[in-house]
C-alpha cells in the first residue's frame, strides 16, 4: 500500500508474454480498485502512459509486443531461417490471450466507468486491447487446426496431429494454467 492507502506499484513482469500478460491485466484491473486513488498525478500519468504509448503500435508498447510480435509466431508459412515455434510454446502464448481476453470481458467495463468518473480517458487503449483480443483468438485455433506444420493454413489437417494438439493443451495452456491456479478454462 502506498501513499494515503493507495495501492503501491506491481511488480515487474518476467520477460515471457504470459507474464507479461498477467502484469498488463493486473495493472488494468487496478485502475478499477476504489483504493487506487485515480486523483493522484500518478495515476493520471499512468493511465496517460496506457493510452497514449501502449495505444499505439510502436517498437516496445504492449500493442507492438500483443499484436506485431506474439502474432508473428503464428504466421505460416514460415522463411525457412525463421525458428518454428514448439506446439508447448504457442499454447502458452494462447493461454496468455485468453487471460487477457477475460479481463476484457469482466474489468474493463469496471475500468472505463472508474477512469471516467476520475476525468481521465484511457479509450484509445481500450479500443486497441479490444481489437487485440479480437484479431488473437482466433490464431490459436488456427494454429491447431493446421498441427504446426510450416506451410500455408490448411484445415483438412486438423485433427491429424494429436501428440502435437496434447502438448498444446497440456504442456503449454494447462502448464500456465497450473501456476496461475488453474485461472482459465481452456477454450480450444
Amino acid at each position: 500500500v502506498g501513499a494515503a492507502g493507495c495501492v503501491g506499484a506491481a511488480d515487474w513482469p518476467k520477460h515471457d508474454w504470459p507474464s507479461q500478460a498477467v502484469y498488463v491485466a493486473d495493472l488494468v484491473e487496478a485502475l478499477a480498485r476504489p483504493d487506487t486513488c485515480l486523483n493522484t498525478t500518478t495515476a493520471a500519468d499512468v493511465v496517460s502512459w496506457l493510452n497514449t504509448y501502449h495505444s499505439t503500435i510502436d517498437a516496445d508498447s504492449l500493442m507492438y509486443t500483443w499484436t506485431v510480435f506474439q502474432v508473428q509466431y503464428y504466421d505460416t508459412p514460415r522463411r525457412p531461417d525463421v525458428r518454428i515455434e514448439s506446439a508447448d510454446t504457442l499454447g502458452r502464448k494462447c493461454w496468455a490471450f485468453v487471460y487477457l481476453a477475460a479481463v476484457d470481458d469482466a474489468t474493463l467495463p469496471t475500468v472505463e466507468r472508474a477512469v471516467a468518473d476520475a476525468g481521465l480517458n484511457l479509450d484509445a487503449f481500450l479500443a486497441a486491447f479490444r481489437a487485440a483480443v479480437i484479431g488473437t483468438m482466433p490464431l490459436c485455433d488456427r494454429v491447431l487446426a493446421n498441427c504446426f506444420v510450416n506451410a500455408s493454413y490448411d484445415p483438412a489437417r486438423n485433427g491429424t496431429c494429436p501428440g502435437e494438439v496434447w502438448r498444446f493443451h497440456e504442456l503449454g495452456f494447462e502448464r500456465e494454467n497450473l501456476m496461475r491456479r488453474n485461472a482459465l478454462s481452456d477454450p480450444f
